[in-house]
C-alpha cells in the first residue's frame, strides 16, 4: 500500500487559494469566498443550488443568519476537516482549545439546511459530549431550532439521567436513629440511583439484584421494600427483623439546580421548555391576578 504524506497542507493551500474561488458566501457582518467544486463535494443541495435557479448564475450563496467567523469554521471543516483556533480570535475565552458553542451550533445549522450530513454528524457527536448544567439551554434549543433529532433524544436522554441524581432522601422515624439524616446521591448501580448518607457513608440505600430497595448499614440489610421504581418508595419499607422496628419514613427533596426544579420555574428557553414538557408534564400556567372592586 502505498501512502501519500502531505495531504492536509495540500487541503490547506486550496482553502487559501482566494483567486480562483468563484462561489460568494454572504454572512451576516460580511461575506467570504469558496470553491464551488469545493462546496458541491460537500453537498448535493449545494449542487442543485449552483446548477439550477438564481445562484447558479449569481454564483452567490446566502447564509445570512450567520457571522463571518461561523462561515470561515465551516469552510475550514469543508476544505481540511481540521479546525484552526485562529479563526476565532475574539471568541476565544479561557480556552483557546476548546470550540466555542457559538461555532459548532452556527456550524450545525448550515450542516442542516445544506444537508452536509458528514458534518451535521459531526457537529451533533461533538455538541453531545460537550452538554452540561450550563450549556443544556443552549444546545437543546439549536437543537430544536434546527430540528437535529439525534441531539433533540441525546437532550432529552441528558435530563432524564441528570434528574435521577438529583436531589436528595430523607430518612426519619425508623427504629435505628443513627440512620436518620439525608442520603445524597452517589452514582448508579443496577440502573437506579445509590444514596449515600450524608454524614456516615457506612449508610446507604440502593437498589439491589432482586429488584428491592434496601436500606444498610455497612453490607448488612436494615429495612427492604420490593418496588420497581427509579428512586426509594414513600412506604412500604419492612425491617429485616423486629428489632429494627418501625420502619422509616421516606421523604424525597427536589435539588434546588435540578432539571425539573428549573423547568418549573421556567428558567429555561421557550422551545426548551414545550421539549420538557414529554419529562416532566405540561408546566403549571401562570395564574392571572385578579382585581377587587374596591
Amino acid at each position: 500500500m502505498v501512502e501519500v504524506q502531505g495531504l492536509e497542507s495540500v487541503y490547506e493551500r486550496l482553502y487559501a487559494a482566494e483567486e480562483s474561488k468563484d462561489v460568494e458566501i454572504q454572512m451576516l457582518d460580511g461575506s467570504i469566498r469558496a470553491h464551488s467544486i469545493v462546496l458541491s463535494a460537500n453537498s448535493d443541495a449545494i449542487t442543485g443550488m449552483l446548477t439550477h435557479g438564481a445562484a447558479s448564475t449569481e454564483k452567490t450563496l446566502r447564509w445570512n443568519d450567520h457571522p463571518v467567523v461561523v462561515g470561515r469554521f465551516v469552510l475550514r471543516l469543508m476544505y481540511t476537516g481540521t479546525v484552526d483556533p485562529d479563526d476565532w480570535p475574539d471568541l476565544q475565552g479561557d480556552s483557546s482549545e476548546q470550540i466555542p458553542l457559538q461555532l459548532l451550533l452556527g456550524g450545525l445549522a448550515v450542516a442542516k439546511v445544506y444537508m452536509v450530513t458528514h458534518l451535521l454528524a459531526a457537529f451533533s457527536q461533538t455538541l453531545q459530549s460537550r452538554l452540561s448544567d450550563g450549556t443544556f439551554n443552549e444546545i437543546c434549543a439549536g437543537a430544536i431550532r434546527y430540528d437535529v433529532t439525534a441531539l433533540r433524544l441525546h437532550c432529552l436522554q441528558f435530563v432524564q439521567d441528570s434528574e435521577k441524581l438529583s436531589g436528595s432522601v430523607s430518612v426519619s422515624r425508623c427504629g435505628l436513629e443513627h440512620l436518620h439524616g439525608k442520603y445524597v446521591p452517589k452514582g448508579r448501580i443496577n440502573g437506579k440511583t445509590k444514596y449515600s448518607h450524608e454524614q456516615n457513608a457506612m449508610y446507604a440505600i440502593w437498589f439491589s439484584e432482586k429488584g428491592e430497595w434496601q436500606m444498610l448499614s455497612n453490607t448488612a440489610i436494615i429495612y427492604k421494600v420490593t418496588s420497581p421504581a427509579d428512586v426509594p418508595p414513600l412506604t412500604g419499607w419492612l425491617p429485616t427483623t423486629v428489632m429494627y422496628s418501625p420502619a422509616p419514613l421516606i421523604e424525597h427533596r427536589l435539588g434546588s439546580d435540578g432539571f425539573k426544579a428549573r423547568y418549573i420555574a421556567k428558567a429555561f428557553a421557550p422551545e426548551v421548555m414545550s421539549e420538557l414538557a414529554a419529562v416532566f408534564g405540561p408546566a403549571e400556567a401562570e395564574r392571572k391576578r385578579r382585581k377587587t372592586l374596591a
